[in-house]
């Protein structure tokens, strides 16, 4: 078999010229499509009739407490496309940091102690709680949340002999009427 390098040759030029045409083409219509759309934040300043978009963003999520899916929605583009946005005005998109509650925090009334709760997870079914000035809390400020129900109940710290123990075995029914102290056995003495 004989190849005929010249005409192989041009058949390949061929090509390539082709591509690189639609290539051409495929931008200048991109191109011309940009020309026509608005960006996202000019259909954000267009709907709310205002120059500030990191404003009302800012007021759509942090005080009209919507989400970034329902701004998205109502104003006509993609959740990325919004998140894009977000980030590109630096408007932080955890509402806790720019709340003063944080998700989880809240307060532990122990006697005369009113503890901060700062942080809550679960871990094998239980609940922890990160109370850093509590006593009795583990070195990373954790305390396992039936454990400060039942002290907030009895308006005391348990003592470290006292176990809390449920009524039903739910890990997660942590109400006091559910909850009662079984004290062990070497400490009765």
């Amino acid at each position: 078999m004989r190849l005929d390098i010249k005409k192989d040759r041009l058949d390949i030029d061929k090509v390539v010229k082709d591509l690189k045409r639609s290539k051409e083409a495929v931008q200048a219509k991109v191109r011309a499509i940009k020309g026509k759309c608005k960006s996202s934040e000019e259909v954000i300043k267009e709907k709310y009739g205002v120059e500030n978009v990191k404003k009302v963003l800012e007021n759509l999520y942090f005080i009209k407490r919507m989400t970034v899916k329902e701004i998205a929605d109502d104003i006509g583009i993609s959740k990325d496309t919004l998140n894009y946005v977000f980030v590109k005005n630096k408007i932080e998109m955890n509402r806790a940091k720019k709340n003063s509650e944080k998700r989880g925090q809240g307060y532990v009334q122990v006697g005369g102690d009113r503890l901060l709760i700062t942080g809550r997870f679960k871990k094998k079914g239980y609940t922890f709680l990160r109370i850093k000035d509590h006593p009795n809390a583990s070195k990373a400020g954790l305390i396992i949340e039936h454990r400060a129900v039942m002290e907030q109940h009895l308006n005391r710290y348990l003592e470290s002999w006292e176990r809390v123990m449920r009524k039903n075995d739910d890990k997660s029914d942590n109400r006091p009427e559910n909850l009662y102290i079984r004290v062990l056995e070497r400490q009765k003495k």
